[in-house]
């Protein structure tokens, strides 16, 4: 009975750890919106697309950094949340294993 509870236990965590991160994931998703559009307004005002341009604005470079650790945060965070997937597969296929072994009995 208790390696019952602890495996619906650890899956109810892993449910909302997967969760926390699929709405970190859409936080940044919009944050990274946010910035593409302010890059854009930046850029319009000084008339300058290209960042190798001596004119190109200094708050659109600051804001074309934040964007790629945003991206970059993204990215690491969709690939641990793939591999949770993967691992709770996995998981829930030993636990069934376990459920399936406890239950049986040769008496």
């Amino acid at each position: 009975m208790t390696t019952r509870y602890r495996n619906a236990n650890h899956s109810r965590n892993s449910e909302i750890k997967r969760f926390n991160i699929v709405e970190l994931i859409g936080f940044l998703k919009q944050t990274e919106s946010v910035l593409r559009e302010g890059i854009r307004a930046e850029e319009d005002h000084a008339n300058a697309r290209d960042p190798k341009q001596p004119g190109y604005p200094t708050e659109a470079r600051l804001m074309n950094s934040r964007l790629q650790n945003i991206r970059d945060t993204i990215n690491r965070l969709e690939t641990k949340l793939a591999a949770a997937k993967i691992a709770q597969t996995s998981y829930g296929r030993e636990a069934g294993a376990t459920f399936a072994t406890f239950g049986s009995s040769d008496r």
